[in-house]
């Protein structure tokens, strides 16, 4: 796996250093300085490649230190049947060390129509539309969570709503966005420190984001699923 490249921010540019590590290596670093750090660790998943690696590198450290997480899929409703079985694979693995939330809300998605603005996954209002019914193991709705919200409100809602005593937890939201996609997500990561775990000593309770495979490319991606 090749090295990974350092990005620093001065001055609003970018800089590029090569350290002694690989990219797999800082990854599995960053995961375990959070687990370290947070109360309670998180992974968004949406059964594709890069929330994969995130998935997987947690399960390894969590296993580690012998503590649990949780993973949270957003079911959007239109889901390619291998990935719906795939997706089933990963909720039943028996050996895991997570809790997997099979989410089915009524999420509100931005919709560029001259007809609408936007629209709604599980709309119970709409039914005789659904692409398919929620699965039976699904959780539909959950107190505390508000309904037709967009996803990442709604991700942090149902954190608090099912962690005891959330107020005063630091909670860690792992997503598998990687920098190589656009710019704007580069300067996203850069500008929250959510490629840091350290920051999470200077950050008070409530729920934060990190990014832990940022500076992966493609086919590291592909490399450590195969």
């Amino acid at each position: 796996m090749p090295k990974k490249k350092k990005i620093t921010q001065i001055q609003n540019r970018f800089r590029i250093d090569v350290p002694d590590k690989n990219v797999w290596e800082s990854a599995l670093e960053r995961v375990y300085g959070i687990f370290m750090r947070a109360d309670h660790v998180n992974v968004a998943f949406s059964g594709g490649k890069d929330s994969t690696v995130v998935l997987e590198l947690c399960d390894m450290v969590a296993k580690h230190l012998n503590r649990r997480f949780s993973v949270i899929f957003f079911d959007e409703e239109i889901i390619d049947p291998d990935t719906e079985q795939y997706l089933l694979d990963v909720y039943n693995r028996p050996d895991a060390n997570y809790d997997f939330h099979w989410m089915c809300f009524q999420m509100r998605h931005t919709l560029r129509s001259t007809r609408r603005s936007h629209w709604y996954t599980w709309d119970q209002d709409e039914k005789d539309v659904w692409f398919r019914d929620p699965p039976e193991w699904a959780v539909q709705e959950y107190p505390g969570v508000d309904a037709k919200t967009y996803v990442g409100r709604m991700s942090h809602q149902y954190l608090s709503a099912i962690l005891e005593n959330a107020k005063d937890k630091k909670i860690a939201n792992l997503l598998g966005i990687r920098s190589a996609e656009a710019f704007n997500r580069l300067r996203s990561v850069m500008s929250k420190g959510g490629c840091q775990p350290e920051k999470l000593d200077e950050w008070g309770p409530g729920l934060h984001i990190f990014h832990p495979i940022y500076d992966w490319k493609d086919n590291d991606v592909w490399l450590a699923i195969k």
